[in-house]
This record gives C-alpha cells, sequence and structure tokens, in this order.
C-alpha cells in the first residue's frame, strides 16, 4: 500500500498498486493508510440570541477566531460556544471599465444591458448645446462594436432601457422627449426613434422603469402635472388598441426638480417627486393609473433657491417604501447632504429611515440586493472627490472612484440606472476625471470620460484578511480595520478639506501680529493604542493684528467609520511659528470631530515659545502622507508592509510604509507599483522567501528589493520580472505556501512554484477533479499535509512527505484556516467545523473509508488470468463493518460483494468468559489470534482484470475502522488473450 491515488492514467492501464479512488484515509507511515480525524461543529448560536445565518471567510487577529459574513463580522467565544457581532463589513468587490475618454468631455451618462450587449448614452461637449452619443460593447468579449457615435444632436439628458430583445434610449430636446430604439439582435443598425410628446418640461424631468410587461415613463409636462405613458416592447406608444391604458397627466403631481418610479408589484408602482412648495411628495398608483395610496408630503423641507432637492430615488421592500433625496448646496457644495424616509404602504405611516448623510449628494438609483437597499453617492471636492456607497441602514458599504469621481452628476433630475448582470453583480455607469487640464489664465478644470462601475458582492476572492501590527486589515468594498473592538477604514476616506482660517474677535490673547500657516489632520487611537492619521489639508494661510487669536474652522467629517460605539476622531490642528516653516500641533486638544454640527471653529492662541516643543507634523522632513488605499481583492504581508492588488487599477499594486510600533498601518498613493499587463489582471500575491509573487492566470512575475524610506526615497523594490508565461493562478483562494514553495491552482491544473522559481505540475494525480472550485487552500504542519477545499465538499490532500494525493469527502467548506493548532473551516451555512484528534465523526455521522484499487491485470492488458485467492492485511483500529467489492473485466458496476465483521472474527472470547486469561495455550481475548488479515475467494475466477473496493460501514457510533497495508493475490496466467463472446467478435 505505497501507491499513491492516479486519475492522470487511463484506468485501464494504471499499474498495480496505485489507487483508483482514495477517499478519507491519509499515509502516515509508508505502506499504511489511515482514516482521516472528523470534526466538530462551533455552532452558530450569537450571544444576543438567534444565528449567524450565513458565511464568508475566516479571519484571524492573533488567535482570535471571527467571521466574515456578508454583512457583518463575528467573534467565538470558545468558552460560551456562541458568536460576538463585531460590527458592519458588507462584502462585496469594485471594479470599474472606461466606456469613453478623449479630447472632448462626457457627462450624465446612463446605460443599459441586454444579453451580451451594453449600451451607453452619454451627454457629450463637443457641440454646443451638448448632444447624446452613445457606444456599444460585446460584455462576452469586452469588445467595442459601436464607438463613441451620435445619437441625437442637441438633446440632453439620455435615459436607457432594456427589454425583450431591444434597448430604448430616451432624451430630451426643448420640449420634445424622444425615444431610440436599437435592435440587441442586431447592435450596428440605426436605432428608430419615436417622438414621445411635445409638451415635455424644458428641464427634462422624466424616469422610465420595466412595468407591467412594457416601459412606464413619466415626465412632468410644460404647463402642470406629470404625465404617465406606457411604450410597448415593440416600441409604440401603449394605448387601449395594444393593452395598455392611453397617457395620462396627473394635474395635481409637480414634478418641478425631479422625479422617480419604483415598482416591486405586477401591478402597482411607486412616484416620488419633489418641488419648490412641498418639499419630497410620495404617491402610490395601480397599471391603470388610479390611485391607490394617496399622495403624501414625505418631510416639510422645502429649501432655497441654492438648497433645493437635487435628485430622487427608491425602492418598496414588503411594506416599506423607501425614499432618498438630497438637498443641494450650491454655494459650498461639500455641504449637501442625502436623507431618507419610508412609508408604509399598508398604513400610509410616514418614519425617517436612518438618517441623513451630510457632505455627499446622490450618483445614482438605489437598487436592492442582498436584502438591502444600496445607493451610490459621491463627496464633492476639487481635491479629492470620492463615490461611496451607502446601505439603507447608513452604513458605508464601499468606496468608489476615489480622487477621481466627477465629484457630482452633471444635472439635477438624472440619476444613472443600475442593471443586475447576475445575481447579487450591478453595474451603473458614472462620469470621472479622465484629464486634467491648465489653461494659461492658470485655471484649472477636469475633462470627463465615461466607466463603468461593477459592484460584486457574490465575488468568491472578496473578504481576505492579514495582519500586521495589531490590527487585521480585511478587503471589501473598502479596505476595512479591525482593532479587536469594532471595525473601521483603514486611514481615513477623506482628509480635512476645504478649511478656513480667519483672525478671530479675541483682545485678550498675546499672539503677535503677522502670517501664520495651517495644516489639519485627522487622527484617532485604536485599541491596540495605535496612531491612524490621515493626509494633511491643504496649507492655509491667515494674517492677523497683535493680540488677536486666530479662528480655524474645519468642516466636520462624516464619512467615516469611527463613530457611535467608539470616540470620535480628533481634528488636530498643526501651526508655523511666524514667518516658520515647521508644522508644530497646538496647545488646547484634542478638539473632537462633532457630527451634530457641519463644521468645527477651533481658537488658537499658542504662543511661538510654547508651539516651539509640541510634535511636529508627522509629514516634516518629507515623509509621504497617508492616503487610504482603494478597494481590493487580494492582500498579502511581505518586508513589514501590506501589499494590496485585484484594485480598481487592475494592474496596480499598492504598498504601505514600513509597520512601526504605535502606528497603523499607512498607505499612500505615492507607494504604487504598476505591473506590465501581460496576462490581464492581478489574480493573486504571495510571499515566498525574499520575493512577492504576482500571479495572473496565464503568467507569473517577481518583485524583488527593498521598499522605500518613509520619504519615498531609496526605494530598491525592481519592476515586477515575468518568471512564466504559461501558467498561472486562476484564484487567490487556491494560493498556499508550503515548504516545497507555492502551490496553486491553474487552467490546467495544481502547479508547484518552488524555491528556485521553477514551475512543475504536481496535481497530475487529481486532474479528474480539475473542475472543481477550489475556495480555500492549507498547510497542515504536523500532517505534512497541503488540503485545498472545494465548493463540491470534495477536499483534495497532497502530502509534502511522499509527494502523493488522497481525497477527504463532506468538507463543503468556503474557507479553512489554522487556528490553535487545528484545522478549521466554514460552510456556507456559517457553521465552522473544527478538526477534533482521535474523533471519526463529522458532526455526529461516522466517517467512510473507501479505497479502490487499480485493476488487478496480472497478464498483460486484455490477458487471460485466474485469480483464486486474495488475501487482505491490515490492522484493527475500532469497531466496524468491513465491505469488499469485486468488479470484472472492466465493468463499471460492482457483481460480488463481500461483508465481514472484524470484531467477531478476531477477537472470540472476552475477559470475563470461562476461559482462564492467562491459561496454558490461550490468551486474553480468546483463541482468535487478533490479526487483520481476511481472505477473499472471488466466484468468477477467470477474468481480463479485477478491481476491488475496500471500505468500512457503520450502524451508529464511528471509529477509526481499520489501517490498510497490503494485498496478495494468487493467480495464475494463461498464455492466450480474453476471450469474448460471439456477439464481440468481428470476423468475415
Amino acid at each position: 500500500m505505497a501507491g499513491a491515488l492516479d486519475t492522470k492514467t487511463d484506468p485501464k492501464q494504471t499499474p498495480i498498486g496505485k489507487f483508483l479512488e482514495l477517499e478519507n484515509a491519509y499515509r502516515v507511515r509508508n505502506g499504511e493508510l489511515v482514516k482521516r480525524d472528523g470534526f466538530e461543529s462551533l455552532g452558530t448560536k450569537l450571544a444576543t440570541g438567534g444565528d449567524i445565518s450565513e458565511g464568508r471567510k475566516l479571519a484571524l487577529l492573533g488567535d482570535e477566531l471571527n467571521v466574515i459574513t456578508n454583512k457583518d463580522m463575528y467573534t467565538y467565544s470558545d468558552d460560551t460556544d456562541q458568536w460576538v457581532l463585531k460590527g458592519p463589513l458588507e462584502t462585496l468587490s469594485i471594479d470599474n471599465t472606461a466606456v469613453v475618454a478623449n479630447s472632448y468631455a462626457q457627462s450624465t451618462a446612463d446605460s443599459a444591458t441586454n444579453g451580451n450587449i451594453a449600451l451607453y448614452a452619454y451627454e457629450d461637449n463637443r457641440t454646443t448645446p451638448n448632444s447624446v452619443r452613445y457606444t456599444i460593447i460585446d460584455r462576452l468579449s469586452n469588445s467595442t462594436i459601436v464607438g463613441d457615435s451620435l445619437l441625437a444632436a442637441s438633446y440632453i439628458k439620455p435615459k436607457c432601457i432594456s427589454i425583450g430583445t431591444k434597448i430604448m434610449v430616451f432624451c430630451q430636446t426643448g420640449n420634445t422627449l424622444k425615444r431610440y430604439m436599437f435592435d440587441a439582435k442586431d447592435p450596428t443598425t440605426t436605432a428608430t426613434d419615436l417622438t414621445i410628446g411635445s409638451d415635455s418640461h424644458a428641464d427634462a424631468i422624466y424616469d422610465v422603469i420595466n412595468f407591467f410587461g412594457a416601459i412606464l415613463l413619466a415626465y412632468r409636462v410644460s404647463t402642470s402635472g406629470t404625465k404617465l405613458v406606457y411604450i410597448t416592447q415593440s416600441g409604440v406608444l401603449g394605448t387601449a388598441t395594444n393593452g395598455y391604458p392611453a397617457a395620462t397627466t396627473l394635474s395635481g403631481i409637480d414634478s418641478e426638480l425631479c422625479l422617480t418610479l419604483f415598482s416591486n408589484d405586477e401591478n402597482r408602482f411607486n412616484l416620488a417627486y419633489a418641488n419648490t412648495s412641498n418639499g419630497v411628495k410620495h404617491i402610490g398608483l395601480y397599471a391603470d393609473f388610479t390611485t391607490w395610496l394617496a399622495d403624501a408630503q414625505l418631510n416639510s423641507y422645502v429649501g432655497t433657491a441654492t438648497t433645493r432637492v437635487r435628485n430622487i430615488t427608491g425602492f418598496q421592500k414588503n411594506t416599506l417604501s423607501h425614499i432618498y433625496w438630497d438637498k443641494d448646496d450650491t454655494t459650498d457644495k461639500w455641504k449637501r447632504e442625502v436623507n431618507d424616509t419610508h412609508r408604509n404602504i399598508v398604513t400610509g405611516t410616514i418614519n425617517t429611515g436612518a438618517g441623513n448623510l451630510k457632505s455627499v449628494s446622490l450618483a445614482g438609483k438605489i437598487f436592492y440586493t442582498d436584502d438591502n437597499g444600496f445607493v451610490p453617492v459621491v463627496y464633492y471636492s476639487e481635491l479629492q472627490p470620492t463615490m461611496f456607497l451607502l446601505r439603507n441602514d447608513g452604513d458605508i458599504s464601499a468606496k468608489m472612484l476615489a480622487q477621481i469621481s466627477s465629484g457630482e452628476t452633471a444635472r439635477t433630475g438624472h440619476l444613472p440606472s443600475m442593471t443586475e448582470l447576475a445575481t447579487n453583480k450591478w453595474v451603473f455607469p458614472t462620469q470621472y476625471r479622465a484629464r486634467v487640464e491648465k489653461l494659461t489664465t492658470g485655471v484649472v478644470f477636469s475633462l470627463t470620460g465615461i466607466t463603468e462601475v461593477i459592484m460584486d458582492f457574490d465575488d468568491p476572492d472578496i473578504g481576505q484578511s492579514a495582519q500586521l501590527g495589531e490590527n487585521l486589515l480585511i478587503n471589501s468594498g473598502y479596505l476595512q480595520c479591525y482593532d479587536g473592538m469594532s471595525i473601521f477604514e483603514s486611514g481615513f476616506h477623506l482628509y480635512p478639506d476645504h478649511v478656513t482660517a480667519a483672525q478671530g474677535t479675541s483682545t485678550t490673547s498675546t499672539l503677535p501680529g503677522g502670517t501664520y500657516r495651517y495644516r489639519i489632520v485627522y487622527e484617532w487611537t485604536d485599541n491596540k493604542n495605535q496612531r491612524h492619521r490621515s493626509a494633511p489639508s491643504d496649507i492655509v494661510s491667515v494674517t492677523i493684528s497683535s493680540n488677536k487669536d486666530i479662528e480655524i474652522t474645519v468642516p466636520t467629517l462624516f464619512i467615516t467609520d469611527r463613530k457611535d460605539t467608539r470616540s470620535e476622531v480628533v481634528i488636530s490642528v498643526y501651526r508655523t511659528e511666524l514667518a516658520g516653516t515647521l508644522f508644530r500641533k497646538i496647545d488646547g486638544g484634542p478638539f473632537y470631530n462633532d457630527t451634530s454640527q457641519i463644521t468645527k471653529t477651533i481658537k488658537d492662541q499658542t504662543l511661538d515659545a510654547d508651539l516651539a516643543e509640541n510634535e511636529l507634523l508627522y509629514t516634516t522632513g518629507n515623509v509621504v502622507e497617508s492616503i487610504s488605499p482603494p478597494a481590493g481583492k487580494f492582500i498579502e504581508r511581505f518586508k513589514n508592509r501590506m501589499f494590496l492588488a485585484g484594485l480598481e487599477d487592475k494592474n496596480s499594486i499598492w504598498f504601505s510604509k514600513e509597520h512601526q510600533p504605535n502606528q497603523a498601518v499607512e498607505f499612500s498613493d505615492v507607494f504604487v507599483i504598476t505591473v506590465d499587463d501581460t496576462g490581464g489582471a492581478i489574480t493573486g500575491l504571495a510571499t515566498l522567501d525574499d520575493k512577492l509573487v504576482i500571479f495572473k492566470e496565464s503568467t507569473i512575475f517577481v518583485l524583488m528589493g527593498d521598499g522605500p524610506l518613509p520619504t519615498g526615497a531609496q526605494n530598491q523594490f525592481n519592476v515586477p520580472q515575468i518568471i512564466t508565461t504559461d501558467v498561472g493562478a486562476v484564484s487567490n483562494v487556491s494560493i498556499v505556501k508550503s515548504r516545497d514553495g507555492l502551490m496553486f491552482k491553474s487552467k490546467k491544473g495544481i502547479y508547484l512554484l518552488d524555491r528556485g522559481m521553477n514551475v512543475s505540475y504536481v496535481g497530475a494525480d487529481v486532474e479528474q477533479w480539475n473542475d472543481l472550485s477550489i475556495t480555500s487552500a492549507t498547510v497542515i504542519d504536523d500532517l505534512n499535509q497541503v488540503r485545498f477545499t472545494t465548493a463540491e465538499g470534495r477536499c483534495l490532500v497532497y502530502d509534502l512527505f511522499f509527494k502523493q494525493w488522497s481525497t477527504f469527502t463532506n468538507i463543503e467548506a468556503i474557507d479553512s484556516i489554522n487556528w490553535q493548532g487545528r484545522f478549521i473551516f466554514l460552510k456556507s451555512s456559517a457553521e465552522v467545523w473544527r478538526e477534533t484528534k482521535g474523533s471519526y465523526l463529522d458532526n455526529g455521522q461516522p466517517i467512510v473509508t473507501s479505497y479502490v484499487l487499480s485493476l488487478m491485470q496480472f497478464a498483460q492488458i486484455q490477458g487471460l488470468q485466474r485469480i483464486y485467492k486474495i488475501n487482505v492485511l491490515g490492522e484493527y483500529r475500532g469497531e466496524h463493518g468491513l465491505k469488499l467489492e469485486l468488479g470484472y473485466d472492466f465493468r463499471e458496476f460492482y457483481e460480488e460483494r463481500f461483508i465481514v465483521e472484524p470484531q467477531g472474527v478476531l477477537y472470540t472470547s472476552t475477559w470475563g468468559d470461562d476461559t482462564v486469561w492467562g491459561e496454558a495455550g490461550t490468551a486474553w481475548g480468546g483463541t482468535a489470534d487478533g490479526v487483520y488479515q481476511f481472505q477473499i475467494r472471488p466466484r468468477t475466477q477467470k477474468c481480463q482484470a479485477l478491481k476491488l473496493k475496500v471500505s468500512d460501514f457503520f450502524t451508529s457510533t464511528g471509529s477509526a475502522g481499520f489501517a490498510f497495508s497490503n494485498i496478495t493475490a494468487e493467480v495464475g496466467i494463461e498464455p492466450n488473450a480474453a476471450r469474448l463472446s460471439k456477439t464481440k467478435i468481428i470476423a468475415t
């Protein structure tokens, strides 16, 4: 029994001594196979009652075991066998792909997807006024079918929608609202157009949704009211003739500022809108345009010309309609805010939702997935415009287009649609800063292009984690940080922006007159006494008279997870001495971020003599600023730094500064490595000795050298070098470091990258299972094993000492790790199973060991042989039943079955029987010899080949069963070839 599992060889020609199947057993001593250990479930009970219902990833902070679900993270208490909630953690990946970018500016985009055909429509500024242009892409091949073509000159606000085999684009000029229709089966054919109406208001306030087997359109008319119109799947207006109500104007519904349609009902829909007289309102209508829920005002907010409602969106879930709207501020755009209200559609009751989020505005329609509503919002800034994904409970779930978002929707009353590409995978188009231009006048402006943002809530790579210092870093919609108490963003999403300083009104200050300069930093200390810092603000200068203080006004930080259950963020103010250059922290702090107000005003009266002894700004000496990294998928610790890949820029790697005691892990947009685009996007990272290995699907790169100083100087990281172009890793979860090197799953099977950077195919013997989806890879040091778990439940086990494979069954894992010296794995149901040495039950169910030996062919293939006897030798390990099955002559089924109860054969009497223990000629336990050895005498002796399957079975409690050592056959070989039946003989 020294042979290995072999699925690479034709089973009719597999050498004798190997195995066609080897389940739930592994080799401990050469020539012997033993049963694997069993698993116990840690349970799913929550300390607050109820159970965890789903799982995503396992994570360790020191010896603390955590489970990451789709929405939260929980810590396990071994003493109480319960899970404790640590905080929200929405798991999704963020990708973006540029759709169009050129020397013009594009904005106000929308898109729709029909099958694999995606159409994007957008405004373009190459003409005055703007025109609507479009691009069509084949998602399957990611190829452009129609590139940046004119659709409608002098039109604005395109909206796209898919129905049947058509994609329709709506847009408006003046009072005319039109529909353009494309055939997804023939997307290069010119679109047909139809005038919907010439009574639309010039502000183009309208929306479209799929409803009632058609497209429902609502628009503000030029006189007063809102018109409802159906467009059928063939693209014509709905009428009584084709089974739809004729266009109807609701005269009392004044959608002056914006409107939105939404529904999750076959026969009812919601209309939410806003005007300057009543603020935000909501009405429920049937498919025939009659009312089922009366028109009602959702809030008392009306606003002024500079603070009106800008955009609105909503969704319905069960008995609640959720409406989100944003309050404009045309003077200070960073003061915008998003509010939400929900209305009970049964009782009509109106309540506030999760509250308002200040400093952002809506950037897209809300969509419902993974049991929550999600809406993209955007922070406006000249320096760091960034988009975020807001969950309907108020949680910030993702960060997108950091510092390159356009900063706002180009027009009011227009939000791009959300398209579900697959289950829990959504996409929407938005504008981004394609290039920044500077005019000769010194004015800086940015050209905007169109990109699509893809949000995948089921991405198997997301949720990976790694520890550096005292924090666990977790990849999700943004890089999240855990300190043992709660979860928060790594670094700060935003640094202090829009800061002002002015002379104060104090007459008692002793500050001398002159010019002072300030920089502001957000700071926070975590549960491990590590300090987290943002990038400093831009320098703000102020000149004062003698004996005046200085008032610094800092906008409140709202976009952060460091709130509620934790202490507030500290606003640290650093100032120069009079006419000085070094920034030091002023006295009087700490100054806490206060989310109950829009700004924080801090008075400074610190004298230069006192300032000279204070802490220097951390960027002193050209130390690079700390910038929160973009959302990523892959994370790896290398040379006391953390590396991130799988970013929105698919061939970039961010790396942190070298970690220092009492400091958080700090990243910077200066510390970025670009990998050659050969082989496509990065699929994983791993450390091997002094190298960082960068995987793509068909390519492997290596990064070597030492990283830069905190100033960025002396950077010795080399340009990543290609070491192979014919093999790579399909997924980061399949990459594992063993004593031999890095093992990983490629498109061809499981490979090894050894320490000499040589690639070899080590997975040949388990090639039969190459189609399984590997979910994790873990090294078991004390057993010399590498275990590859799969979604299908079969675990592929590689023995590093014997260089042989076996398989375990019933390991339906979505992730696995080593914890407290034991292998554990996570099921999708959120159960964590822990390996238990000496137990042979999987959560109470006996483990069955099964071997199928290679075919016994003692003559040549298709030779004739007579097998008289087969002796089986092993070792008894526990009570079990032994099943031996025989199959003949290459047939798939087994034709003979032998059942043995070994304990009844090996031990014929027990202690306490009449036979005296120690009596001459006898032994304790009776007269049987106790040797685990049996002989099989096949009914059919004459055959070409014989297949033997050996397995154990149990009636109740499991056991170690038996160890398997040897099989010996007594065989006679005949000189002739096998004799076949007449029906198989071909002859003239």
